[in-house]
């Protein structure tokens, strides 16, 4: 579904993306709501009305056609960017149902509704610690599968983040289950710089593979704070979060998961059990991701106490021990 042909037909969508657009500017313009202006509060209303009617038309195993699931998306991401999270809950919930009549998740693989649905999803689960609504229980429902391992091997490289003989020393620590979702994303930046060489367009299929059968195996992974294996897991996460999921222009108000991916990086465990140059890449990675101004004092003094571990004397230096 192409996002703005509905807008010629379906008037439901038409007023709520008005209504969508007016948050998404004042967010990029530091308003806060209920700043709302008067018209787009009609546009919503009126939204909201058609919704209604449009599903009171119907019965409980009418299957939604794909306008007026984006308009519930919509709606979806209205909350989240508003911080209304019960809203934003009920929209998913409802979303998770229309998906379920449709045929459940295989009968939209690929497409760019599910790849926003899983998005948000995704996103609320990391900014409130929340259980996402898909593959909330990956024993009755599997996530995704990993991209094809023909495709991940297009390109054999080695993701280097330290001397090799310290990443597979970190890799033997790690649980088998985080590595293989380590080389998953190894072998997706290899891909991504080949692309990037080439002029080669990535197909939008393989994009939403990695970023759901990674992501939502890492939010079911648990590990005990401070050691190697949850240090691994936060850094992916925020690895793949800035890689999938960030809003361009805005960074939205994450809570939850800075504070538990902080308390990992300062636990007396983890800075005995890991090499000076993997938490300077846990580090990295958090700064880039994750933390804001309001960390950059504990922040700076961990990454000066690891630099001079790592005798790093300049930025090229820096880069080879983080490339």
């Amino acid at each position: 579904m192409a996002w703005f042909d509905p807008l010629k037909f379906d008037a439901a969508y038409l007023h709520v993306t008005v209504f969508a657009a007016e948050v998404f500017m004042n967010k990029i313009l530091g308003r806060e709501y209920p700043t709302t202006n008067q018209d787009a509060t009609v546009h919503f209303l009126k939204g909201i009305q058609i919704l209604r009617k449009m599903l009171l038309l119907g019965d409980e195993n009418t299957k939604p056609s794909d306008s007026t699931i984006a308009v519930v998306l919509t709606l979806a991401v209205s909350a989240f960017f508003m911080g209304e999270d019960e809203a934003f809950k009920h929209h998913m919930v409802g979303l998770r149902k229309m998906v379920n009549l449709r045929g459940d998740v295989v009968a939209f693989r690929g497409s760019k509704l599910l790849t926003e649905m899983f998005r948000c999803d995704i996103g609320m689960a990391m900014q409130s610690g929340s259980e996402p609504i898909f593959f909330n229980n990956p024993r009755s429902e599997p996530v995704v599968p990993y991209p094809d391992q023909k495709l991940l091997s297009i390109r054999n490289s080695t993701w280097v983040i330290s001397p090799q003989h310290e990443l597979e020393s970190l890799l033997r620590k790690m649980d088998a289950s985080l590595v293989e979702a380590w080389r998953v994303m190894e072998r997706f930046r290899s891909i991504v710089n080949l692309a990037v060489e080439t002029q080669r367009m990535i197909s939008p299929g393989f994009l939403y593979d990695t970023m759901a059968s990674v992501m939502y195996r890492l939010l079911h992974m648990s590990f005990e704070t401070g050691s190697v294996n949850e240090a691994v897991r936060l850094s992916l996460l925020g690895l793949t979060y800035n890689v999938f999921l960030k809003w361009q222009y805005l960074r939205l108000p994450y809570v939850y998961f800075p504070s538990i991916y902080k308390s990992c990086l300062l636990d007396p465990k983890l800075i005995d059990g890991a090499a000076s140059h993997i938490m300077l890449w846990f580090l990295m990675v958090g700064a880039v991701s994750t933390f804001t101004i309001s960390d950059h004092p504990w922040l700076k003094d961990c990454l000066r106490e690891h630099i001079d571990r790592c005798q790093v004397k300049s930025w090229n230096e820096m880069r080879g021990v983080l490339k």
